[in-house]
């Protein structure tokens, strides 16, 4: 599956951070999703494009495959170097260069945010291997098309304006992903303060469905009509079963009559 083949490239990127990058490992990240694992040869024209099919629009037209030898060693020279004092600059350059050489016939979106966690990963960041910025361009791939698009219609090989979105999508990044790790600290907390809390798995299951909201509460609050469906149970027993969270100060009530709704104690 390529979800796999995206984590094995990911692990890859920044376990082996400190190992340069290569033609060889770079076409062996695209064999892992793609049978070829080479770069493109073809005659045609290799365009940038976004949109359903049949309603494509043309983005940027990368150099011909006669060129990208050349190309692609002059990058991988320039990448492997510590030639920038940034490393969110450098992230950022080195995502925009491979995606407008486009080595590959397919895939480079996908290398190029790997790339990007590599040189994330090699300048020995604090908690880099605790975020990835592949999820987020794909949540803001409208943003990032709109971005890549204005730029590659540069005549001043101006890339201002892509550094600054980029770098304030790693930022966002990172900020997202702060609170995915206070979150997962808060359970964390949660099931060791009630380690020793008797639970039947009923009231379990209902426990895990509320605290995946996190960092949010859960939405409306448990009640014993979402008690039934979630723990598929009667309404007797999700009234029965709540009372006792409450007692064992698992779960506080709030409202009174068909009001009433529970919420985790943390």
């Amino acid at each position: 599956m390529q979800s796999d083949a995206i984590v094995e490239i990911t692990i890859d990127a920044k376990q082996n951070a400190k190992q340069p990058l290569t033609k060889e490992r770079l076409c062996r990240w695209h064999k892992a999703l793609f049978p070829m694992g080479e770069y493109r040869s073809g005659k045609e024209d290799m365009k940038i494009v976004s949109g359903a099919w049949g309603r494509e629009k043309i983005h940027y037209i990368a150099p011909p495959s006669k060129q990208i030898e050349e190309l692609m060693s002059e990058f991988l020279i320039w990448l492997n170097s510590n030639n920038e004092k940034n490393i969110f600059y450098k992230a950022s350059i080195a995502h925009l260069w491979f995606v407008l050489i486009h080595p590959f016939d397919d895939g480079n979106g996908r290398i190029a945010r790997a790339i990007t966690d590599f040189v994330l990963a090699s300048a020995s960041l604090t908690n880099a291997n605790f975020y990835s910025i592949s999820t987020i361009i794909h949540n803001r791939r409208k943003q990032y098309y709109s971005v890549l698009d204005s730029v590659c219609k540069q005549i001043d090989l101006d890339i201002t304006a892509w550094i600054e979105w980029f770098v304030s999508l790693l930022d966002a990044c990172i900020d997202e992903t702060l609170v995915k790790l206070e979150s997962i600290q808060k359970k964390a907390k949660f099931w060791d303060k009630h380690r020793d809390t008797k639970l039947n798995e009923r009231q379990k299951k209902v426990i895990k469905k509320m605290l995946l909201a996190l960092p949010d509460n859960f939405e409306g609050g448990m009640r014993v009509r979402k008690y039934t469906g979630i723990a598929k149970t009667t309404r007797i027993t999700a009234s029965r079963d709540l009372a006792d969270l409450v007692e064992k100060a698992v779960m506080k009530k709030f409202g009174s009559g068909r009001g009433v709704y529970y919420e985790l104690v943390f």
